[in-house]
């Protein structure tokens, strides 16, 4: 029972933290180590975020639907590319272009340092102060 509350609080913390400019990984690393969870759980990470994945697209399938329906268009030459919503799923494929780098060049490095409390501690400072 102990550890369903936990996770509950754990998932009403990534859904809190998801939409904020704060990371909602470090919040969950930093949420388990304080309530004192054996180790850094990733498969219940993943299972949150796949949650708040699911939220979004649920949310935001009027704009997914619309933009299927632009391509459709586009595809049809019905419509002009700077007239439709493609232009927004440019520019956030482009918008992936660092991430992608990261995982291909820097993964190795890093990872380890990821479940740590302490270098989230410190990356939130950092954060906080360019916020």
């Amino acid at each position: 029972m102990v550890i369903l509350l936990k996770t509950v609080f754990l998932g009403i913390l990534q859904g809190t933290t998801e939409f904020l400019p704060v990371s909602s990984s470090g919040h969950l690393l930093i949420g388990q180590y304080l309530m004192k969870f054996p180790t850094v759980d990733l498969s219940l990470s993943i299972v949150l975020h796949v949650g708040t994945l699911f939220a979004i697209v649920l949310y935001l399938y009027p704009l997914w639907s619309r933009l299927l329906a632009d391509g459709r268009n586009i595809i049809a030459r019905k419509l002009k590319v700077v007239e439709s919503g493609w232009l927004m799923v440019v520019h956030a494929m482009l918008g992936t272009v660092p991430a992608v780098l990261y995982v291909l060049l820097l993964k190795d490095y890093v990872s380890p340092l990821s479940v740590m409390p302490l270098v989230a501690g410190i990356c939130f400072l950092v954060n906080a102060a360019f916020l």
